[in-house]
């Protein structure tokens, strides 16, 4: 899917593609609301919009995403967002991937709200999240995630002195 993408109630189990996706959304904006990836070489990537509407994901279950097995840095987290996104009330659970954030990075920026992040392992920074740009954290649990590098929670990146963000009313135990 490229663009906009409406996905609802429908469960990925163990899915695989040749592109190392989960599911092979590279989606912009539009709704994907009440899924569920289980076991799936990553879970959505979000692609660059060039419009102002965000891709919402909301009440999802990202459980146990990976990267690809031949290649380690592939995207593995349960959420790539290199363009807008809006994720509210998901969980993210055992995600092991490489580069930035176990459960979901944040290329651009984007705001999670109502989250759970659990067990998640990263390599570098963020073993929950990894966040560049302008992002919002907001009464997300970040629970038992590890990291090898720096962030084991939550690692939030500037590239640039405008890139600031909020992390409000969220619970970090045992990062």
């Amino acid at each position: 899917v490229n663009g906009h993408s409406t996905i609802t109630n429908t469960v990925f189990d163990r899915a695989d593609s040749p592109n190392g996706v989960g599911l092979a959304i590279v989606a912009s904006w539009g709704l994907i609301e009440n899924c569920e990836f289980i076991e799936t070489y990553g879970g959505v990537n979000v692609g660059a919009s060039g419009g102002d509407d965000p891709l919402r994901i909301n009440n999802c279950i990202f459980e146990r995403t990976t990267s690809m097995p031949s290649n380690g840095t592939n995207p593995g987290r349960g959420v790539l967002a290199y363009g807008g996104v809006i994720i509210t009330n998901s969980t993210f659970t055992g995600p092991d991937n490489g580069e930035y954030g176990g459960g979901i990075e944040l290329v651009t920026g984007g705001i999670v709200a109502a989250c759970t992040i659990s067990n998640c392992h990263h390599f570098q920074r963020g073993g929950g999240a990894s966040a560049t740009g302008f992002s919002i954290f907001w009464g997300c649990d970040f629970i038992n995630n590890k990291v090898d590098d720096e962030g084991g929670g939550l690692h939030m990146r500037s590239a640039y002195a405008q890139d600031k963000g909020f992390v409000l009313d969220c619970r970090f135990e045992g990062n």
